[in-house]
């Protein structure tokens, strides 16, 4: 932990003065929270582990109370070995604090300061040159708007992705990336556009380090028999932990509604799920929890209309006793059943 003096802008009385001072009421559309407790600050920047060597993108940049004690760190330990610190990015939506953001990290030169949508625009086009994304990767952090969880995920971990430059819904719709891990259209691309695209696309981040909502951070990070599509669509694509949770919403000015969580994600070298069966992975996780109540065969049976007697059949050939319901099968018995599920003996709709 670097010795410093904790940043006025941790204390709420001062921040309210603040953001009075400049006239900058929290917008509710940017899904603005301000993080006051100098303890879960010192948890994120060390549960992010960073790296000085590896650029850092922060997310929802705000008033730069992160950004300052994560350039301070990173700063600190590149001296220590003689080095200069690689770019830590902050990126933020709201243009009333750009000015603000650029003066509070001013002392601290490897901080580059962006005034954009970070879903609307190409990860690769945010680092600034020498320093192009690399095998080496990136890390991201932030303390992000609760509301665009999704669409921050799918962005950072889905490979076909990061290229876009539109919104995160039109690009949804038109790479065919996995709605489980948010709401869109239908996968429709081939698996050559998917190979293309994968060619083309930059690396995903080594790690994400994120505050999030409690319940969605629990939930993402879920194992069997608590699964869902949002942990699968999650964990096709990174491990995640919960760091830190039953963060207090006074931990934050203004307060949300909901209690928050540290939540680390490590992305996997690989998806579990290639590019070439992912529409029709999804497909079937889709129908396989489409009908909580029932089982996991009669839940397929009545989203593909085949027999359920075939239907049990086929999950069972799979390994699978078909009495059970979606939320106990683990990633690899998903992915087991699809192989059973797409034989050439597999049963058909009529």
């Amino acid at each position: 932990m670097t010795d410093r003096m904790p940043d006025s802008l941790l204390d709420a009385k001062k921040l309210a003065a603040y953001l009075r001072e400049h006239n900058l009421p929290p917008l509710h559309r940017f899904g603005q929270h301000f993080l006051i407790d100098e303890e879960v600050l010192q948890a994120i920047v060390d549960a992010s582990a960073t790296d000085p060597t590896i650029p850092v993108m922060e997310i929802g940049a705000g008033l730069g109370v992160l950004t300052r004690a994560l350039a301070r760190e990173r700063e600190q330990r590149a001296g220590d070995r003689g080095q200069g610190a690689t770019p830590l990015i902050a990126v933020e939506l709201d243009r009333r604090l750009i000015p603000l953001l650029k003066e509070r990290t001013k002392e601290y030169p490897s901080v580059h300061v962006v005034h954009a949508d970070i879903l609307k625009l190409p990860v690769s086009s945010l680092l600034p040159a020498p320093w192009p994304l690399s095998p080496h990767g990136y890390d991201v952090i932030g303390n992000i708007p609760y509301n665009i969880t999704a669409p921050i995920l799918k962005k950072f971990l889905t490979p076909t992705f990061a290229t876009s430059r539109g919104s995160y819904r039109d690009s949804e719709k038109n790479i065919g990336v996995p709605r489980s891990l948010g709401e869109g259209g239908r996968a429709s691309v081939g698996v050559a556009d998917h190979l293309e695209r994968e060619k083309s696309a930059p690396p995903r981040p080594r790690q994400m380090t994120l505050l999030a909502d409690q319940s969605v951070a629990e939930a993402i990070a879920a194992t069997p028999p608590h699964m869902s599509i949002r942990a699968i669509s999650v964990q096709v694509f990174a491990e995640p932990t919960v760091v830190r949770a039953s963060i207090p919403p006074s931990a934050f000015l203004p307060p949300p509604e909901v209690s928050s969580a540290i939540l680390l994600l490590h992305t996997r070298p690989e998806p579990l799920v290639n590019s070439a069966e992912e529409s029709r992975f999804f497909r079937l996780v889709r129908a396989g929890f489409s009908q909580k109540r029932k089982t996991l065969a009669n839940a397929l049976a009545a989203t593909y209309r085949i027999p359920a007697e075939a239907t049990a059949k086929r999950v069972r050939e799979a390994g699978i006793d078909p009495s059970r319901r979606a939320q106990t099968l683990s990633i690899p018995e998903w992915i087991q059943l699809l192989k059973s599920w797409e034989a050439p003996d597999a049963p058909r709709a009529p």
